[in-house]
């Protein structure tokens, strides 16, 4: 092999490393300026489910992320659980440990806003995936695998994804009854259930 040959080989190679380095540094740039322009809102926000927080008429959606409805139960090695209720204590363990800051990407078709929501540098959405009490819904997929490796949360036994829990109990939430119900099981819920923590 030539030196000339093994030379060009090595500029090559070079010459990739920066593309490569250039287009990482095009994608950080694009994604700091698109963290930038995101309305942030700060405000004494509730827990409401496992990705749902509130202030006053203000419902925010933690998004990218879906966690198991409050009334939903999972299995486990040691038996079922009610892991709706689990998700939200979790959630409400982060929240507790600062005020949340929220960057507003939109709205749900509810007209509730999508955001991405952190404590200090932690993202509430990403640490629900990575511990298990949530699943991806359109990002956090390497932290969905991590838990799912580590057998965390959720992973820790049989469940249905939320969204497939809600197509099978459509009639309880999305009839005009059927919410009515819903939501006096959602407000007994938090009554009597708000103390049961296992996190």
């Amino acid at each position: 092999m030539s030196k000339r040959y093994t030379k060009g080989r090595k500029w090559r190679a070079f010459g990739y490393l920066r593309l490569i380095l250039l287009f990482a540094l095009v994608a950080f740039a694009a994604s700091w300026l698109e963290h930038q322009s995101r309305e942030r809102l700060t405000a004494d926000f509730k827990v409401v489910d496992g990705d749902s927080l509130k202030n006053g008429d203000e419902r925010i959606r933690l998004v990218g992320i879906d966690a198991p409805e409050i009334k939903q139960i999972c299995g486990s090695p040691k038996g079922d659980y009610r892991c709706g209720i689990q998700a939200r204590n979790f959630l409400r363990a982060l929240a507790s440990r600062g005020a949340p800051e929220c960057y507003v990407e939109g709205k749900d078709k509810y007209g509730r806003l999508l955001a991405e929501c952190f404590v200090g540098k932690t993202s509430l959405n990403a640490q629900l995936v990575a511990a298990g009490w949530a699943v991806s819904y359109g990002s956090y997929g390497w932290q969905e695998r991590l838990a799912r490796h580590e057998k965390r949360g959720l992973w820790q036994g049989e469940f249905d994804r939320p969204q497939d829990w809600r197509a099978t109990h459509s009639a309880l939430i999305d009839s005009p009854s059927g919410r009515v119900w819903h939501g006096l099981w959602r407000r007994l819920s938090y009554w009597f259930l708000s103390e049961e923590s296992n996190i």
